[in-house]
């Protein structure tokens, strides 16, 4: 970011105080010294030049990001963009520049809303893609998710916006599913019922990040316990036991979780666990404090 004028030509005026052969050259703060003389008019002339040129080479550097999010280079940042403006229903063309592009942008048709980009190595791609708004995320039907390869890697007869040469491995699933076991101790004065509502509205508003700023993130276990500690009423928690798994794995099949480590899902966001008597409701359970324990 540019400095102003006068941070520059603070800079240069302190810089001078350290050259002894400059010291007969007097600087407006000097007993003395004016902004009219000739040698401060041309420390206020470099600076305002300097000034300028910051300014130019912000203005560069926003116009050079620009084009390169703009262009078809293979990084995850531009390759998620790309996805994500994918419009259902619509037909890419190439524009004047040659670059696959929609003539008419029509927001209404991205159905896209969820996407995370990973590279697997040099040649592979892993794009995870959902569509709704959280907390109620689900995956691209068949015809949508056909619709996005053809968008993003071409056919036989239409150009793509992928870059030639990269594989890719789509995940286009329904939320993981979290089952967790835990020990939850409040405190006396407090409603048992209503501590445990507001335990389970903790974790699955926790989850819920998941589906939206989080999508594709790391679950720590460690957040999730301080989330559910700080329900009023909650004095201890106590996780027994945690298993994630995708949604096509049967419980209990799925990974357990170390319950102070982290746990990756493999669809991009996920949802307690469903499974009848398996629910949180049904896994989570109510012990009242006791002093000295």
């Amino acid at each position: 970011m540019a400095r102003s004028v006068q941070e520059v030509k603070t800079e240069i005026e302190t810089t001078i105080r350290t050259f002894p052969s400059l010291d007969g050259f007097l600087l407006p703060s000097d007993p003395g010294g004016s902004n009219v003389s000739a040698f401060n008019a041309l420390i206020f002339g470099v600076a305002v030049a300097i000034n300028i040129f910051e300014q130019l080479l912000d203005v560069f550097r926003i116009e050079a990001t620009d084009l390169i999010r703009s262009t078809s280079v293979h990084n995850t940042g531009n390759t998620r963009q790309k996805i994500l403006d994918f419009q259902f229903g619509d037909v890419i063309e190439l524009d004047s520049n040659f670059i696959p592009s929609y003539p008419v942008i029509d927001d209404s048709k991205k159905i896209v809303t969820q996407c995370a980009v990973t590279n697997s190595d040099t040649d592979t791609l892993t794009i995870k893609v959902a569509k709704g708004i959280a907390p109620n995320l689900q995956p691209l039907a068949p015809n949508e998710l056909t619709a996005l390869q053809d968008y993003f890697l071409g056919t036989a007869v239409t150009q793509g916006v992928g870059v030639a040469g990269v594989s890719v491995i789509w995940i286009n699933q329904n939320a993981d599913k979290l089952f967790i076991e835990a020990d939850i101790f409040y405190l006396g004065q407090f409603d048992e019922a209503t501590v445990k509502t507001n335990v389970i509205s903790a974790i699955e508003s926790y989850l819920d990040g998941f589906q939206s700023e989080s999508f594709n993130g790391e679950l720590f276990m460690n957040r999730l316990v301080d989330q559910i500690q700080a329900v009023d009423g909650v004095s201890r928690v106590n996780l027994e036991n945690v298993i994630g798994r995708t949604d096509s794995q049967t419980f209990p099949d799925g990974t357990v979780v170390d319950t102070q480590g982290t746990y990756l899902s493999t669809s991009g966001y996920i949802v307690g666990e469903t499974q009848s008597g398996e629910t949180l409701n049904d896994t989570i359970t109510m012990k009242l404090e006791t002093l000295g324990t």
